[in-house]
């Protein structure tokens, strides 16, 4: 069985040149009207003997960045978009499904350009992550059952104590009733 080849930092000829050059290089592969062949005429005119194929390498490395760099700014967009649309959606909940499509990505292509996180550690992570989404859930229900509990009880001694006043009784039902309303609220925007 082949032994599997790794993989650690990329080192390339333009790493070893000066900061200028390489910030030139950069802008000339940006540049679409530029071909390989015209940058590395251009360098060696400046110095910087580069081969065009050291300058390919160099340009699909710079658009792999982009890719995913525009594909999580896509994601976020859309998260954000639904967080706004969607009011009860948290950050943590936000935080939670980008951190989570990156994992399952992982997990799924065990691409070496994310990291070097082995297999094993990416799926411990997405499985702490559901556990922690579950967690959250459980929390906000119990709470929710504690506001209502802590309801129940003022209003039955608010009740007891204002038999007589059925004015005042209904006002302190409505002020209580708002409060745990709010109180839930609050909860819902953390």
């Amino acid at each position: 069985m082949a032994r599997k080849r790794a993989y650690s930092r990329v080192h390339s000829l333009v790493d070893s040149l000066p900061q200028e050059a390489q910030d030139f290089l950069e802008a000339q592969i940006l540049d679409p009207a530029n071909t390989y062949t015209d940058i590395a005429e251009r360098m060696k005119a400046r110095g910087w003997e580069i081969s065009r194929s050291t300058i390919f390498r160099k340009a699909h490395r710079m658009n792999a960045v982009a890719v995913r760099l525009e594909e999580s700014r896509r994601q976020t967009m859309a998260l954000i978009q639904y967080s706004r649309e969607n009011n009860d959606v948290a950050a943590g909940e936000i935080a939670t499904s980008i951190l989570m499509d990156s994992l399952t990505r992982r997990i799924s292509t065990a691409d070496d350009e994310i990291g070097e996180i082995p297999i094993e550690k990416a799926g411990k992570l997405l499985i702490d992550l559901q556990r922690s989404t579950v967690y959250r859930e459980r929390m906000k229900g119990a709470r929710e059952k504690a506001c209502q509990a802590i309801e129940a009880n003022i209003l039955r001694k608010i009740r007891a104590e204002l038999a007589e006043k059925p004015e005042l009784l209904e006002q302190l039902t409505a002020i209580v009733q708002d409060a745990v309303r709010e109180e839930a609220a609050r909860d819902d925007d953390k």
